[in-house]
C-alpha cells in the first residue's frame, strides 16, 4: 500500500503522535479527576482541520479498558489529543482517524478489537493500553498492522 519511502513521513508522524501522547499524560493535572462517564466503545475522535485536509483519512486503532473491571476512562484522551494536534496543520496531507476500541477488560472483547482493525483497513495500533490487549494487538500485528505503544 505504502512504499518505504512514502512510510518515513507516516512514522514521523506516528512518532510525533505518541510523543503527543506522552506530553499529554505528564501534563495531566492530578487535581481534575471528574470523569464524565466512558468512551463510547466504537468512538472516533474528530477529523477536522484548521487548515484544509482532504483525501481519505489515515485510520489508527487504539484498544483500551476504558470501562470494565479495570478500567482508565480517560486512556483516549492524550492519542486523541495528539490525532487532534497532527490534523490541525494536515501534516500528512490527509487527516488521521482515530478508532478507539473499548475491549471492556475482556480478553475476548480485545480479540474483536484486533479483529475489527484488520477489517477496517487500519494502518497502525497506537497507544494501546490494557491488561487483557495482547491477543487484539496479536491479531492485529500478524496481519501485518504495526503497533506503536
Amino acid at each position: 500500500m505504502f512504499s518505504k519511502t512514502s512510510r518515513r513521513p507516516l512514522r514521523a508522524a506516528l512518532l510525533s503522535v505518541s510523543l503527543l501522547i506522552a506530553a499529554a499524560g505528564c501534563a495531566s493535572d492530578a487535581s481534575d479527576d471528574t470523569a464524565s462517564g466512558p468512551e463510547p466503545t466504537e468512538a472516533n475522535a474528530a477529523t477536522t482541520t484548521t487548515v484544509p485536509c482532504e483525501g481519505a483519512p489515515i485510520k489508527l486503532m487504539q484498544i483500551a479498558s476504558l470501562e470494565g473491571g479495570v478500567s482508565w476512562p480517560q486512556a483516549a484522551d492524550g492519542t486523541k489529543a495528539a490525532v487532534a494536534t497532527v490534523n490541525a496543520t494536515c501534516e500528512l496531507g490527509r487527516p488521521l482517524e482515530l478508532i478507539v476500541c473499548d475491549d471492556r477488560f475482556d480478553p475476548n472483547v480485545a480479540l474483536e478489537c484486533g479483529r475489527q482493525a484488520v477489517d477496517e483497513g487500519v494502518l497502525s495500533l497506537v497507544n494501546s493500553f490494557s491488561l487483557v490487549a495482547d491477543g487484539g494487538i496479536q491479531i492485529a500485528t500478524a496481519a501485518g498492522i504495526p503497533h506503536f505503544g
